[in-house]
């Protein structure tokens, strides 16, 4: 009998795995695994390489469901080295993602977190925020995906303890904003990323080069796109499945931007036979069956191009929330083509019902075009949403958050960001301090949203109409019997703001016995109606907002010390308008976008800079409003109307002598009401009477 000796393999010593990783990182997957078939681990940690890098290269391949597998091999070999466990659940979910199992990654990613959040120093946090921002990418919850990937990019912002994924977590951001239509925003990212002077191998190299294209596809921008595409060869993708796939449907996407459709056929087609063999790229299969689809209508070869959105429908599986509303809506643009509009109708209805809870704006403004060509009138069809930010516009340092309302809040006071994201991430009560209209509203919705609090109600209270008599009856409710005329049981708004956010809108308007009446409430948590025993409990976000001075209401005695204190957990100003010049800019194109002008001429913003905007961002909306029911929506905003405009704006008079007198004598004797008094020559009541007539109280 005849023995037959296997070879005798290698041990998967650190130089075999550097040599793997380079081939990896290099794009040469195929390469990588023909010599892992050279090496055996001998211990748990380079089983842990071992099979992660094999899982890596599997990955490159398009073979997630395999590269599972070997994570989960990886996993079982952390048992007794807990430094690696969190890594290697990352990557797990990562691949778990790619095959659709959204559920399961999430899981895993807040296990990942919990346990990195316990960990002194821990470098690995970064890494789990970012996955967490892909996952909340496929939903559409765009906004806290931006959020999250910004908290990456905060805890390791030079890239020292990982500089592999620092270029991977400002990807993530990038896409996440892409989505949202801040394309500025993503642009500013991506040269961020060139002008770090970073060497980037050829994985980060292919990844980085094809976002750019990603940019200027969704920004429309076709010669942008075919340049972008021109960088991107086969030597950077190397044997990349997914980069190879991306780069095949690209190339279509430009050649139908171009309206060249018969050009399109070929890369689309190529893609997908390739596609066929690697089922772990659903979503990139979808796009590539959208865009032959539209390629074919464009051919006018309806039926051809309904049965390819439909194969498009049936490749994207759910794990990406986009695919399915922006199958059905290029379905119907088939449907329609082919005569069949009540069909295409209800197509069109049912991706704005899958896209209403999203903030996949993008694709609802595409939905929107859509619907209003078929002269649809859907409840939602004539829905406001936020109008994309042209990457060359605005400036670099720029903010652009989406508000549910269909708003944004936008600035260039990166300080004023980060108190407000400081603040969201707590429960602590904020005190919003600034002129009227420089959008203290706007920022207490926006502290909701980021905050944890965000899928509960958002309730106002207007203290300016809130009477002494009924302040209390108004904020606690009542119970029937509670006085004549009180015939059943009513919430009051601080019930009705239960599990979310309460705003006092300009709260010192409040009286004092009704400013008392809340101290309980932000103290402990609890009230009780009017005319009832027993306490209720009830969790609430309190925010304050006041157009005025805090100290001297205070010294005044217009606010209640006790009060102020309980709500000073943050404290926000919002500096006027003429002092943030270069959010004039800001806010000028959002309110053009939100009136659906095509734009402001650099002359029209120039004059509204030099403007000192006495009325602050509300004066400068309502200029844009006005402006834009002269022009018409879809025109160009001139400096002749602004001009016109800005001319016919009343000029609010200066400070009365007697204004100015008082503000002089509070502020040499910071705001201490008996000595202004004293150095007046006045009674503190007549004082207290001058400064409610010169509204300076």
């Amino acid at each position: 009998m005849t023995l037959v000796h296997s070879p005798v393999l290698a041990a998967f010593d650190s130089s075999a795995q550097a040599e793997i990783r380079t081939l990896v990182r290099a794009n040469q997957a195929r390469t990588a695994l023909e010599r892992l078939r050279g090496y055996e681990p001998r211990d748990r940690s380079q089983g842990i390489q071992f099979y992660g890098l094999r899982a890596f290269a599997l990955e490159h391949l398009g073979e997630s469901r395999m590269a599972v597998e070997d994570w989960v091999r990886a996993l079982h070999r952390t048992s007794r080295t807990r430094e690696n466990r969190t890594r290697v659940r990352v990557c797990l979910s990562d691949s778990l993602s790619r095959v659709g199992d959204l559920a399961r990654t999430e899981r895993i990613l807040l296990r990942c977190l919990a346990e990195a959040q316990t960990k002194p120093d821990s470098h690995d946090e970064a890494l789990v925020l970012a996955g967490l921002g892909r996952v909340h990418m496929r939903r559409g919850a765009l906004t806290l995906a931006a959020r999250f990937c910004e908290r990456a990019m905060a805890l390791d912002p030079e890239g020292t303890s990982d500089p592999p994924s620092w270029v991977g977590r400002r990807s993530a951001y990038v896409h996440a904003l892409i989505r949202l239509g801040e394309f500025h925003r993503a642009a500013s990212v991506l040269k961020e990323i060139e002008d770090s002077g970073r060497s980037l191998d050829l994985h980060e190299r292919a990844a980085h080069l094809l976002t750019w294209v990603t940019l200027s596809l969704e920004a429309e921008d076709v010669p942008a796109s075919r340049a972008a595409l021109a960088r991107v060869d086969h030597g950077v993708i190397g044997d990349h499945i997914r980069y190879q796939l991306i780069f095949l449907q690209y190339t279509g996407a430009v050649h139908v931007a171009e309206e060249h459709y018969s050009d399109a056929l070929g890369p689309l087609d190529e893609a997908l036979a390739m596609g066929r063999t690697t089922p772990a790229h659903d979503d990139t299969m979808a796009e590539v069956g959208r865009l032959r689809a539209t390629a074919l209508l464009g051919l006018d070869r309806p039926d051809e191009a309904l049965e390819s959105a439909r194969h498009a429908l049936r490749a994207g599986r759910g794990s990406d929330m986009l695919d399915r509303p922006a199958g059905l809506r290029v379905e119907a643009r088939c449907l329609a083509a082919l005569g069949r509009i009540d069909e295409a109708k209800s197509r069109l209805a049912a991706a704005l019902a899958e896209l209403v809870t999203t903030e996949f704006y993008v694709e609802r403004r595409r939905l929107h075009r859509d619907m209003e060509r078929l002269g649809m009138r859907l409840p939602g069809a004539q829905e406001r949403i936020p109008e994309p930010s042209p990457p060359a516009a605005s400036s670099p340092g720029a903010h652009a958050i989406a508000l549910s309302d269909g708003r944004r809040f936008v600035t260039s006071d990166r300080e004023l960001m980060e108190r407000i994201r400081g603040a969201a991430e707590t429960r602590l009560p904020v005190l919003i301090e600034g002129e009227t209209g420089t959008g203290k509203e706007r920022v207490a919705r926006l502290l909701h949203e980021l905050g944890s609090a965000r899928e509960g109600p958002f309730v106002v209270v207007d203290c300016t109409t809130l009477s002494e008599t009924l302040a209390e009856a108004e904020l606690f409710g009542v119970t029937r019997g509670a006085y004549t005329g009180a015939s059943s049981d009513r919430h009051g708004l601080v019930g009705a703001a239960n599990g979310g956010t309460l705003l006092f809108d300009e709260l010192p308007h409040l009286s004092l016995s009704a400013q008392s009446k809340l101290l309980r409430l932000l103290q402990e948590g609890t009230y009780r109606r009017l005319g009832e025993a027993r306490t209720r409990n009830v969790a609430v976000r309190v925010v304050a907002t006041t157009n005025q001075d805090t100290e001297r209401l205070l010294a005044c005695g217009t606010l209640k010390p006790d009060l102020f204190f309980r709500l000073h957990g943050h404290r926000i100003r919002l500096r006027p308008l003429r002092e943030r010049l270069a959010d004039v800019v800001l806010l000028a194109e959002e309110f053009a976008r939100a009136e659906g002008l095509a734009g402001i001429r650099p002359a029209a913003v120039t004059r509204l800079s030099a403007s000192a905007w006495p009325g602050n961002a509300r004066q400068l909306e309502m200029l844009i409003r006005v402006a834009a029911a002269a022009i018409g929506p879809g025109h160009w905003l001139e400096e002749a109307v602004v001009s016109r405009l800005l001319d016919d704006a009343p000029h609010l008079p200066g400070p009365s002598p007697e204004r100015i007198r008082l503000q002089l004598a509070l502020d040499q004797h910071e705001g201490n009401v008996a000595a202004t008094a004293r150095a007046l020559n006045m009674s503190r009541q007549g004082l207290y009477k001058a400064l409610r007539r010169n509204g300076l109280m």
